[in-house]
């Protein structure tokens, strides 16, 4: 494996910050690399997944990607990322990447650790420096050396929207078995605009009566969550037009339900889920999908002037910036619509980042003048 003149510069730079510590702290100098180890880990701060077809769609991923490019050492692994047509191709293929060299480097941290409690030191110290190299090499690959394409911005899912009828065309224009099985997950797509993967899991709904209006409120578990990005769970309200059959039908089937002190659920099977895409493909094409009517339902939320917390709280999202990905104000619906929303937390407020970071050798040395014992 050739290193670049700038990996062997920051190889050796942590080779020295390693050394410095361990002759500083009097620890051996493989605690002082683990340490840096956890250190670069910690700094690339790639949220974990628990969820196994999360973690098994990274691996496939990175798997299908070496396999495809044979003679990508790891020191190199970050021109695969080249190989990305599209913004959210990138993402995945820099996510599955991160995560399963940081993978790798852990399985290498137990390796290290199975050999020392053998006391097969000289194993031990090898498979350390394995680690720190490849954690070092991590670090100038995904927090130093790379810049992100500019890719041109495809709202393919916004342009669905042009061609999405309303609710009830689409229902109305339904078989009488498929309406019968779909009309509801339908009717729920079309208010609350949440993810075919949420209403997998199940949602509660409630019939509201307030204030002369009628409301349908949704209590949603979120998909897409990690520890700094999603809501575990949100409640969205909205009110419904009374004189659309549709709706009246559904809010009274649910307020029925709720009266005799029975819980009111949907869950979308994977088949039905199926089904319904197959179904919307075959009528109007391959671009309008269920995500459509999320997409509808942010521009009903824009059109409605809903502040910007709501939104990303209806949308099941922790920050206000991704909300500009989805609908616009323009094809949001012309009806007096109320919304509300709470979740788990609170919205953070962030400007966009700036992704090209370019590496600077003296300004990471002046941040790294004093090296403590850990």
């Amino acid at each position: 494996m050739k290193l670049t003149a700038q990996q062997k510069e920051l190889f050796e730079f942590y080779e020295l910050k390693a050394q410095a510590l361990a002759l500083d702290s009097k620890k051996p100098i493989g605690l002082c690399k683990n340490h840096y180890i956890n250190e670069i880990l910690e700094e690339l701060n790639l949220n974990t997944t628990k969820n196994k077809k999360t973690y098994e769609q990274y691996l496939k991923t990175y798997k299908r990607l070496l396999k495809h490019n044979e003679n990508i050492e790891k020191n190199e692994v970050n021109l695969l990322l080249h190989k990305a047509k599209t913004k959210a191709t990138y993402d995945l293929y820099r996510t599955s990447i991160k995560f399963c060299l940081i993978n790798e480097i852990k399985d290498l941290q137990k390796k290290s650790d199975e050999q020392r409690k053998k006391k097969n030191i000289e194993e031990m110290k090898e498979i350390t420096n394995k680690a720190f190299e490849l954690a070092v090499l991590l670090k100038e690959q995904f927090d130093i050396n790379i810049q992100k394409p500019n890719f041109k911005k495809n709202n393919s899912k916004k342009k669905t929207l042009k061609k999405l009828e309303n609710i009830e065309n689409i229902i109305n224009g339904l078989t009488e078995k498929q309406q019968a099985k779909y009309s509801e997950q339908l009717l729920v797509y079309s208010l609350f605009g949440l993810r075919p993967a949420e209403l997998k899991k199940g949602i509660e709904l409630k019939a509201v009566y307030e204030n002369d209006n009628y409301f349908i409120e949704a209590k949603i578990w979120g998909a897409k969550v990690n520890k700094n990005a999603g809501q575990e769970e949100r409640t969205c309200k909205t009110n419904i037009d009374f004189n659309n059959t549709l709706y009246k039908q559904f809010f009274l089937k649910i307020l029925k339900q709720n009266v005799s002190g029975k819980k009111f659920e949907i869950v979308q099977t994977q088949q039905d889920y199926k089904a319904l895409t197959q179904t919307l493909s075959r009528k109007y094409g391959k671009n309008v999908s269920l995500y459509s009517f999320r997409h509808k339902v942010a521009s009903d939320l824009k059109k409605a002037k809903v502040d910007d917390d709501t939104i990303a709280k209806f949308l099941g999202h922790r920050t206000n910036k991704s909300q500009v990905n989805y609908g616009n104000y323009h094809q949001g619906s012309n009806s007096n619509k109320s919304f509300s929303a709470t979740a788990t937390h609170e919205i953070k407020h962030t400007k966009n980042k700036d992704f090209t970071y370019i590496y600077n050798k003296s300004r990471i040395l002046n941040n790294n003048k004093t090296l403590k014992p850990y």
